[in-house]
């Protein structure tokens, strides 16, 4: 459970993000309207899952009740809600995903992230970084998935140098720059840097410390937009 719970804290802070005019200093700037969408822990659950919830208003008797909870159909239905409601509003929309795909229900134990890969490349993700759940079943099944997605992967921490497997995979980044309505938009990830301790990764494979590979990472970017 301090597995899980220290996973999904770094996964709500792993993006970094940073907007500058890279064209003319001197003009005005127009602040970016930016709406962000944030998923992780998706672990499998192609399907929904039916939980039973109770509820218990001030004064009034407990009501229990069954409901359908997450499911990939379902969340790229809300995705693409959230999508047309920024567009309507005037808004750019950038999805991120925070990792830990895989494990979680026999379509994993089956297809070892084959149908993840092709089904969360539905959503409309612009980058994404990795859970410690992607290195369960070592190196290679991460690698299918990596290249088999239509997003990058961001993973400023992991020395992808490092591993046999990861080396030649061109689609796992330090970090990316995307161009949004002419503002330049820097988004890097982080993997736990313990990964060894609570997870299968090839034993080749390095992490660097998560805060330092951070500020590294920022300055790299801020300097590429001086």
């Amino acid at each position: 459970m301090k597995k899980t719970l220290l996973a999904v804290t770094i996964s709500l802070s792993l993006f970094g993000l940073t907007a500058c005019d890279s064209e003319n200093t001197s003009k005005e700037h127009i602040p970016l309207e930016l709406t962000v969408a944030h998923i992780n822990d998706t672990h499998a659950h192609l399907d929904p899952t039916e939980n039973a919830l109770a509820i218990q208003p001030t004064g009034q008797q407990l009501f229990k009740f069954n409901a359908q909870l997450g499911g990939y159909p379902r969340l790229k239905f809300k995705l693409d809600e959230l999508r047309e409601q920024a567009r309507k509003d005037g808004r750019h929309f950038l999805t991120l995903f925070g990792g830990d795909a895989f494990q979680g229900t026999l379509y994993f134990t089956k297809f070892e992230g084959e149908e993840e890969s092709r089904l969360l490349s539905e959503m409309g993700i612009d980058a994404a970084t990795l859970g410690n759940h992607e290195f369960d079943l070592g190196n290679i099944p991460l690698n299918n998935y990596a290249t088999k997605v239509n997003y990058p992967i961001v993973a400023a921490n992991l020395v992808k140098s490092s591993s046999n497997v990861l080396k030649d995979n061109t689609n796992i980044y330090e970090y990316i720059i995307k161009e949004i309505n002419g503002e330049s938009v820097g988004i890097f990830g982080l993997v736990l840097d313990n990964m060894h301790d609570i997870s299968s990764p090839d034993k080749d494979t390095q992490f660097q410390p998560m805060i330092a590979s951070a500020q590294r990472t920022v300055d790299t970017l801020s300097l590429d937009q001086i």
